[in-house]
């Protein structure tokens, strides 16, 4: 789940590029909307500032768009836009969506990130952006306000990310029935603004047995009677990190059998999330424990067969480059394209890429956009 932007973070960024602090009353975007791609990352800024330096942005852009990469996913959070109510400040909002597009990328933007003085958190929490908002109202002007100012430009929208985790992480505060509101009024508020807009969920369905709790989440979120799941979403996105290729295709096949029965119907696919690590102790797949060549072999192979589904329109590498010193789970350290190398003393590494980069460029380079499916 990524973390929302400290204020530090926004001021490094803003200063970077220089943006004042005032926000632009109209946003214009200088660089044109970049082709549509099937090539994407995800990208964090916090994880930019707190392993590379943002001093180092424009050095990881430029290699991923030289690879060929034509698709961010990354945060266009509440608290950043709206961090006292009424006040709305889309400076760094503004450059992240000019950055995107003067490295050829368009932007699945993420919505959340909820800011302290409309959370649900108690007082002294200190995670109010990971919590529902208290009026939805506010919600509802948020996603209205992103949409409109970035309509025809960002295409693509995502609300929250695994809200299933999220909710067993701060408590049962992102139950179904909350999760399919926020779904809801964000997929028509953005549809309001920009009807060419495509919304996703944040991913909510996994390839378990009925029994497991993300599957009953799910099931939740198809019978909600306000907000049922396939009425609130245009397409259907599936995260499967370090998840065999042959597994993948299994979740593939399956989740065709689960939107004809639940849905009626088909919807495009969307792989915003998978990646896989470099180093052999952290390597788990049958055939992918050899280091960094098995990394690039096992996303050469991710992309062919996500891309052998006719419906499956992109595909996006989690991790552009490693986390060291993340916490965010037990491995996810050496999952990037990049290496982040670092020396004793040091708090920012250097970039260094690795076989996998490659390989997603090569597969890029074989396959341009025409010769999709």
């Amino acid at each position: 789940m990524r973390r929302t932007l400290s204020i530090a973070a926004i001021c490094g960024f803003c200063l970077l590029w220089g943006i004042g602090a005032k926000a632009q009353t109209a946003f214009q975007q200088h660089t044109p909307l970049p082709p549509d791609s099937p090539y994407g990352v995800d990208l964090n800024l916090v994880l930019v500032r707190n392993e590379l330096g943002i001093r180092q942005l424009p050095t990881l852009l430029t290699g991923l768009s030289r690879a060929g990469i034509g698709y961010v996913r990354i945060g266009l959070e509440w608290n950043t836009v709206e961090p006292h109510q009424g006040v709305w400040n889309f400076a760094t909002t503004d450059r992240i969506v000019e950055v995107a597009a003067r490295y050829h990328m368009r932007v699945l933007a993420e919505l959340g990130g909820t800011p302290r003085w409309a959370s649900t958190a108690t007082g002294g929490s200190s995670d109010p952006w990971d919590y529902p908002p208290r009026n939805w109202n506010d919600w509802s002007n948020y996603a209205a306000q992103l949409a409109h100012r970035y309509r025809g430009m960002v295409m693509a929208w995502k609300v929250l990310n695994e809200p299933v985790l999220l909710d067993r992480r701060v408590g049962g505060a992102w139950s179904a029935s909350t999760y399919a509101k926020a779904l809801g009024l964000a997929y028509r508020a953005i549809h309001r603004e920009d009807p060419r807009a495509i919304v996703m969920s944040g991913c909510v369905w996994w390839d378990d047995p009925a029994t497991m709790p993300n599957s009953k989440y799910y099931r939740a979120l198809v019978i909600d009677p306000t907000y049922p799941l396939y009425k609130n979403i245009d397409v259907m996105n599936l995260h499967y990190n370090d998840i065999p290729p042959i597994a993948q295709a299994k979740w593939l096949a399956d989740l065709h059998r689960v939107m004809r029965r639940d849905a009626g119907r088909e919807l495009p696919i969307w792989i915003d999330e998978v990646a896989y690590p470099a180093d052999p102790s952290e390597q788990n797949d049958a055939g992918y424990k050899d280091g960094p060549l098995s990394q690039a072999k096992y996303l050469t192979d991710t992309l062919r067969v996500n891309f052998a589904d006719p419906a499956v329109e992109k595909v996006f590498w989690t991790f552009p480059f490693d986390g060291p010193s993340r916490t965010h789970g037990p491995v996810e350290y050496t999952w990037g394209l990049y290496a982040v190398i670092k020396q004793n003393g040091v708090k920012h590494g250097f970039l260094q890429p690795r076989p996998s980069l490659e390989a997603y460029a090569d597969f890029i380079h074989a396959h341009p956009k025409e010769d999709m499916p």
